[in-house]
């Protein structure tokens, strides 16, 4: 029997593993590297569990998991929409036109 935990009861028959609780905090707003941050595990072990690679995590790990799951995410930290993204490609590519078309006029 290999050590860890997989699940946890949370009431009412319902369990969530460690997988659950990561994908539920980043649906929430968190960044992996928020996570990793505030738990102190590594980002790429953040990465597996969200991924599904590590199943299993030790106690200690689950519990810091556990602890954040009712938290705000840290403050500053929105996830970007399809339209914030959008605005901000387009501002790029309006001052990338403008710098090129101000370089074009140039000739030493």
């Amino acid at each position: 029997m290999s050590a860890g935990i997989e699940v946890i009861d949370v009431g009412e028959g319902k369990m969530l593993t460690p997988r659950e609780i990561v994908q539920s905090l980043i649906a929430n707003g968190w960044r992996q590297v928020d996570i990793a941050n505030k738990t102190k595990i590594h980002k790429a072990d953040i990465s597996r569990i969200y991924t599904g690679k590590l199943k299993k995590v030790f106690h200690l790990r689950y519990f810091a998991l556990i602890n954040i799951i009712n938290e705000p995410p840290p403050v500053g930290v929105v996830k970007p929409t399809k339209a914030i993204v959008k605005k901000k490609s387009v501002q790029y590519l309006k001052g990338f036109a403008a710098g090129v078309a101000s370089k074009e006029g140039r000739h030493e």
